[in-house]
C-alpha cells in the first residue's frame, strides 16, 4: 500500500533549507524521493502546487519561476509552528534523503 506525501510538507521543508526553490528544483526533488521511496505517493501538479500557495500566503509566495520564503517564515519556525504542522507529517526516511539531492549540488 503507498503512503501519500504531501505538497505543502514538503514544499516548507525545502524551504527550511533554501529561502527560494524554483519549480523545477521543487518538481526534481519530488521525482528523486519518489524514485528513492516507491512506497510513497505524490501529487505534483499545478493545481496542488497553487492550492498550497493559497492556503499558506504567510509562509511563501510566487515569484517568477519561483516559491520564496515570506519574512514571516523564520517566526513560525521559531515558535514550533513548522515543525509541528509541517515537518511532522513528513516520514523521517523521507527527510534524511531529501537534502542534498543530487540535481541539487
Amino acid at each position: 500500500m503507498c503512503k501519500n506525501l504531501e505538497i505543502d510538507a514538503l514544499l516548507v521543508f525545502a524551504l527550511t533549507k533554501e529561502s527560494e526553490v524554483s519549480f523545477k528544483v521543487f518538481r526534481e526533488l519530488c521525482e528523486f524521493l519518489l524514485k528513492k521511496h516507491k512506497d510513497y505517493v505524490l501529487s505534483l501538479d499545478s493545481e496542488s502546487i497553487n492550492l498550497a500557495l493559497d492556503w499558506y500566503p504567510d509562509l511563501f509566495y510566487k515569484k517568477d519561476s519561483s516559491i520564496v520564503r515570506t519574512e514571516e517564515f523564520k517566526n513560525y519556525e521559531k515558535s514550533d509552528y513548522i515543525k509541528d504542522e509541517f515537518l511532522s507529517r513528513l516520514p523521517k526516511e523521507v527527510k534524511n534523503t531529501a537534502f542534498p539531492f543530487p540535481a541539487h549540488t
